[in-house]
């Protein structure tokens, strides 16, 4: 079952990185359903990689658990699937 919340593609998500619309008030990266125009919810995402619309591309596994690793040791909550 897929955890609550927002799912953003990795190369969407380095895009908002990079964009003024997720800086927060101390500087700080903020992602929310109010800052993201674009987000998947988990049902959603759930249904997309059963049919199979929806993967990594161009992106090893090894690259994505560094990235998953790296923003939870920053504190953030991360959730990475390989399915």
């Amino acid at each position: 079952m897929p955890a609550r919340g927002t799912y953003i593609p990795l190369s969407y998500a380095r895009v908002l990185l990079e964009d003024d619309c997720t800086l927060g008030p101390r500087g700080g990266r903020i992602f929310s359903y109010e800052r993201a125009n674009r987000y998947l919810v988990g049902s959603e995402f759930a249904e997309l990689v059963k049919l199979r619309l929806v993967g990594t591309v161009g992106t090893s596994v090894e690259q994505l658990r560094d990235f998953g690793l790296q923003r939870a040791h920053e504190g953030y909550s991360v959730m990475l699937s390989r399915w």
